[in-house]
């Protein structure tokens, strides 16, 4: 069994204009679960977080209590997940959205959002993805999937790219496991 034992803040706090931090890799993932939020990112450009476990430990649940990724204001070209399927962060089974992002424009790819990689929910209890007027994200390759409201939820966007997701159905696009509301709601 697994120890909870979280944080009373965040889980990882990125802040105040630092510059291009590397959260997690294929080779050193993060477990992240039990906190307010899992990683909490603001007022800094280029970080990159990947491969992590947020809300999970790949199988079972060890919810956030938050958004399992917060992205705040002032994040200009943060990216969640990389164009490697490898690096993709699972973002399941937080009591928030799996990701929270508002202002600057994310790049959101190749992660599994409310499943784990092999395809078993894993349903984060809101959105699994917020989007708060976003200006230019990328949102693509990942799976969201069996979240508790939205898979997407898009609130006034502006100029953002939706390609190549697997929404509602399992990473291989075959069975059906479909979000609480909405695969996308804008």
């Amino acid at each position: 069994a697994t120890l909870l034992l979280g944080n009373g803040g965040s889980g990882i706090l990125v802040s105040s204009c630092s510059l291009s931090n590397r959260i997690g890799s294929a080779l050193g993932p993060n477990y992240i679960g039990d906190n307010n939020y899992g990683i909490f990112v603001e007022y800094t450009t280029g970080t990159i977080v990947r491969a992590n476990y947020v809300g999970n430990n790949g199988t079972t649940a060890i919810p956030n209590r938050g958004s399992g990724i917060y992205l705040s204001t002032g994040c200009g070209l943060t990216r969640i997940g990389t164009i490697l399927g490898i690096d993709g962060n699972v973002v399941s089974g937080n009591k928030g959205n799996g990701v929270f992002a508002e202002d600057a424009g994310p790049t959101i790819l190749n992660n599994f959002i409310g499943v784990t990689r092999t395809g078993i929910p894993l349903s984060n209890n809101l959105h699994g993805i917020e989007g708060y007027d976003l200006d230019s994200a990328l949102i693509a390759g990942n799976v969201v999937s069996a979240n508790g409201q939205h898979g997407l939820n898009l609130i006034s966007p502006r100029s953002c790219t939706l390609q190549g997701n697997f929404i509602g159905t399992d990473p291989a696009g075959a069975a059906a496991m479909g979000n609480s509301r909405a695969g996308i709601y804008v």
